[in-house]
């Protein structure tokens, strides 16, 4: 089947011809060669097609069949191919016969020729639009590439411009294609001068290095660092026992170009042979102003790299990690029952702790990912409303922190629950509980129209102490907003005549009445257009402005 091939004619990608095809079209095309027979016709039907085709035209079988339908019709249409069947039916047998050397003579100098796709090819794609971008791409390989920039791919593809450039960047990502990406140039405009960037080439096969831009060098250079990163931080291998270093580098290749990945080696390596060597070059190169400033970039992108394996490697030890603290010099260490005991409570900063979620009322454990400041253990205020001050208390956060080892001891992940509980118990023992209390209320924001504006809403924060028994009058803050609609319509109350002190007041604490039955909404607002205005007769009211609350 290697030898067999497809023949897509060079007018189905052209966006002008008369003889362009839709995504579809072109997929359905490839499919009617393949069956082609030893007379070069295509034998078959609607329901054979469906089952035939590598790749659905729908996920509903029905949907897909007529989809099928519609593209064979269209390709007769456009007198690509032909059968003699005006109307087609899923089981109606179609003898299809194919139109040779397809050309457009009335789009520019004319298109013609075809591009041979290989069957195996063309069963091998993932989708019909990778087809599609594969078929358009490779007809320029020859040519030095397909210049197309995303604007123009949407035209191609009849997708939107987004929807364009995520299917092609997913085409390169999986070597469908090949991108080479533009380069940056400096125009004139407006008497000033700026850089544009140019527009990007694509192939079906990769491109040679000396075809290759700046910007595409940077992006492969970023995409190794990248693969060395995710490498080292699976497969640490640099410990004290390694003395020859086995990663690929450049510093024993003469005249190589050094990369930030050299200089990644050269500061993890082990090899002291080769830690020399390339403390030579280094010299040598830096003997100059170019050289040192070339050396000295490439050294700061090392060290990024370096700090990024460092991060990722201690991510990957808190994955699996039961309990952590963070030491003073930011070190992290993932303690437990055999070395709680050996760090003081001046040497730790913070204590790590999951980020437990909760499903159906179950506890699900997370990562530790999050960090419990000890001086929390202590006291503190507000200074100047915004900055927190902590009173000296040592000895509470030395008690805090015998708590905290407790857990560790006992092999139990420490969660958010569990480090309020401590600092709770901590507070307890040293007769703060009130200040732990007053530090860690929670407050409540209540939203209502304001007398002045509908549009605008009060925002205000209490603490929490007793709270508002608002079933007590019958009323929500979703009620509230409704009714001042309502009011507002029928002109029964006026917004500033509407009495909300009881959730605006700030100052006094609020005493609640004895408790009454509770009234519905319904029977609330009949109470009011009693009492403010009766436009209505006593005896037939209508409340049928009121629907909309039952």
């Amino acid at each position: 089947m290697s030898n067999l091939f497809i023949q897509y004619y060079n007018v189905f990608a052209e966006e002008n011809s008369k003889y362009h095809l839709s995504v579809e079209e072109l997929y359905l095309y490839g499919l009617l060669t393949m069956l082609k027979n030893r007379e070069q016709l295509t034998i078959t039907n609607v329901d054979v097609l469906h089952q035939y085709s590598p790749i659905n035209f729908f996920s509903r079988e029905t949907e897909s069949k007529q989809r099928i339908k519609n593209n064979l019709l269209s390709l007769k249409q456009k007198e690509i191919i032909s059968f003699p069947v005006d109307e087609v039916k899923n089981n109606t047998l179609l003898t299809i016969t194919f139109v040779d050397d397809l050309k457009d003579e009335s789009i520019g100098k004319g298109v013609k020729g075809f591009e041979k796709i290989e069957y195996n090819k063309f069963i091998s794609f993932p989708s019909m639009i990778d087809n599609y971008i594969y078929f358009t791409v490779k007809r320029f390989d020859s040519l030095g590439g397909f210049k197309c920039d995303y604007e123009r791919w949407s035209y191609i593809l009849d997708v939107a411009k987004k929807t364009a450039q995520t299917k092609v960047d997913e085409a390169v990502k999986h070597k469908i294609i090949y991108k080479n990406i533009g380069d940056y140039k400096e125009e004139e405009l407006n008497n000033r001068k700026q850089k544009k960037q140019e527009i990007n080439t694509y192939k079906s096969i990769p491109f040679v290095e000396e075809e290759k831009s700046i910007q595409t060098k940077k992006v492969e250079i970023k995409e190794q660092q990248q693969k060395l990163i995710d490498n080292e931080v699976k497969n640490p291998g640099h410990d004290d026992e390694i003395e020859i270093e086995t990663r690929e580098h450049q510093w024993n290749v003469r005249n190589s170009e050094l990369t930030a990945i050299d200089l990644f080696i050269y500061l993890t390596t082990n090899d002291e042979k080769l830690k020399k060597k390339a403390e030579g070059r280094i010299k040598a190169i830096s003997n100059n102003s170019k050289g040192e400033y070339m050396i000295g970039k490439l050294m700061d992108e090392a060290k990024e790299m370096v700090k990024d394996v460092e991060k990722k490697q201690l991510q990957e030890k808190l994955k699996s990690a039961t309990n952590a603290i963070r030491l003073q010099d930011d070190s992290i260490v993932v303690v437990d029952a055999s070395n709680i005991d050996n760090y003081k409570f001046e040497d730790i900063k913070t204590f790590f702790y999951s980020n437990d979620t909760y499903s159906n009322g179950e506890c699900i454990q997370g990562e530790l990912s999050r960090e419990f400041n000890i001086k929390s253990f202590q006291p503190s205020e507000l200074i100047n409303g915004n900055k927190t001050k902590y009173h000296d208390r040592p000895d509470m956060i030395q008690l805090g922190l015998k708590y905290y080892a407790e857990y560790v001891k006992s092999n139990i992940t420490v969660n958010y629950e569990n480090g309020r509980e401590i600092q709770e118990q901590v507070f307890k023992d040293n007769g703060f509980i009130d200040e732990f209390e007053n530090q860690n209320v929670k407050t409540r924001v209540v939203k209502v129209k304001s007398p002045s504006s509908p549009k605008e809403e009060v925002k205000k924060e209490r603490k929490q102490v007793e709270p508002i028994d608002i079933a007590s009058i019958g009323v929500s803050d979703l009620d509230i907003d409704l009714m001042n609609e309502i009011m507002e319509r029928d002109n029964v109350v006026k917004k500033d005549e509407m009495d909300i002190s009881f959730l605006l007041d700030d100052e006094e604490e609020v005493k609640p009445e004895p408790k009454q039955k509770n009234k519905s909404m319904k029977e609330w607002v009949d109470e009011m257009y009693e009492t403010k205005k009766n436009p209505f007769n006593n005896d037939d009211k209508d409340l049928s402005c009121l629907d909309e609350l039952e």
